[in-house]
């Protein structure tokens, strides 16, 4: 019996016959079901697997012809065996390209034929089934599931009814696929990663404002992206292909109010973003070499910017990724990261909420298990979707980019780059092309916090 109020229960008749199968006595008995756990992505792991990544210390290899994107289809939980002891699960999300993947692993890595599998339906994917840690009013932590169509319709009754980890919404049909973890990534019980696309602009400004626009930077969705530059991500070109940038000519006041300036040559059309340093200005008006700016756009306030100092026009990706208004990437995932830290409640303050340096680029993907879906995914590497090993080391894709690496080793302890840029383009990134088995604390009992037993 499945109901919304979940423990679910189903009645067994047991019989005992004689050796003419007459029945000679019967009873009948009621099981019900354990709601199953799904462990959150911070929890220590006892197992790792791969089909991609090799020689990363603590991941082991599923050969054969698994399917490339493990963490898309199954994920590990734990379920009641005995009082005290629980055991593993495999949840299969049935994704369209996942093979004899389950058998497989299975078979390589010791699970017996009483391995259970639980049949979610097709829609959702792994990557967009994620748990919080451990909240005070969520002892076994709360269910972040994306807010595409299909993870609504078929996935989330399914997870609700456990009744055991509250369900939260987190926005992500902008997304092509649409999972939390292109987002999300709990690398600690206190520390969450998020995709920032703001810290990704400032990162390459300051590349781009000391001269270095031509540094590397692996950009796009196809294998020639990884030889873009910073200015190649970053910087407009006008119709005859020359980069918009400049210097200013004159300085810049500390003000709001707009301005007239005069470039030695014409550069900038009407309705361009320009940056200089921290400040975006809107160019309402050019007239050859002279533009009239609007001041402070986009949340930057207005500062004083000296003579000399580097200004340039944003390309339409950028300006899709920060600036302006709610449809903004930058704006939705700050509407993402308010909906889990209400959800996380007065447990928030204790979170740390680190930013991650990732652009995302609007694309039209003809994949099967997506056909022509249009949305949002990420352009340069997604360093949000890593994973926390056995050693809490994080291992990430390599972005082709010194600061971004820079940056990524002053928050994460020896962090780990590969260049992985293959599962990028098969629109995945680490961790969607992993699957870990993990750890789940032994107290308090789980099955003593349920309230709706019968």
């Amino acid at each position: 019996l499945t109901t919304n109020d979940w423990p679910v229960h189903f009645d067994l008749e047991a019989q005992i016959v004689d050796l003419a199968t007459n029945v000679v006595f019967s009873d009948t008995i009621r099981l019900t079901v354990a709601p199953m756990i799904l462990p959150p992505e911070c929890n220590p792991p006892q197992a790792i697997y791969s089909t991609w990544i090799d020689g990363i210390h603590g991941i082991e290899w599923v050969g054969g012809d698994a399917d490339r994107w493990p963490q898309d289809m199954v994920k590990f939980v734990k379920y009641q065996t005995t009082e005290g002891q629980n055991g593993d699960l495999f949840i299969d999300l049935n994704h369209p390209l996942k093979e004899d993947f389950p058998e497989n692993l299975r078979t390589e890595y010791g699970w017996n034929g009483g391995t259970h599998i639980w049949p979610v339906a097709q829609g959702g994917d792994g990557g967009n089934i994620m748990a919080t840690p451990p909240l005070p009013d969520a002892p076994f932590g709360k269910l972040m599931i994306g807010s595409t169509l299909t993870n609504h319709v078929n996935q989330k009754p399914y997870w609700a009814g456990q009744g055991i980890q509250p369900v939260v919404d987190i926005e992500t049909e902008w997304m092509t696929v649409g999972h939390v973890d292109e987002i999300f990534m709990w690398v600690a019980t206190n520390k969450v990663l998020y995709a920032d696309p703001w810290l990704a602009a400032d990162l390459l400004h300051e590349q781009i404002a000391t001269g270095n626009g031509t540094n590397s930077l692996w950009f796009g969705i196809f294998p020639e992206g990884t030889n873009a530059t910073v200015r190649d991500a970053a910087i407009a070109k006008d119709e005859g292909e020359n980069w918009k940038i400049a210097t200013l000519p004159s300085s810049l006041p500390d003000s709001t109010n707009s301005v007239d300036i005069v470039f030695a040559a014409p550069i900038f059309a009407t309705n361009d973003i320009l940056r200089v340093n921290n400040e975006l200005l809107k160019v309402t008006a050019a007239n050859g070499s002279t533009v009239t700016v609007a001041r402070a756009q986009a949340g930057r306030p207005a500062t004083a910017h000296a003579e000399g100092s580097v200004i340039y026009a944003y390309n339409a990706i950028m300006q899709e990724n920060i600036a302006f208004g709610v449809n903004s990437v930058a704006a939705r995932i700050s509407s993402a990261t308010n909906q889990l830290s209400v959800a996380l409640g007065d447990y928030a303050a204790q979170v740390e909420f680190v930013p991650m340096p990732v652009l995302f680029m609007h694309v039209t993907i003809p994949i099967p298990f997506h056909p022509s879906r249009q949305g949002y995914i990420a352009a340069t590497p997604n360093v949000v979707n890593g994973l926390v090993d056995a050693n809490d080391v994080y291992h990430y894709c390599y972005t082709g980019n010194l600061g971004f690496h820079e940056y990524i080793s002053s928050v994460l302890p020896d962090p780990r780059a590969y260049p992985l840029w293959l599962l990028h383009i098969k629109y995945g990134n680490l961790h969607c092309a992993t699957a870990a088995s993990r750890e789940l604390s032994a107290a308090p009992p789980w099955w003593q916090t349920v309230t709706n037993w019968e």
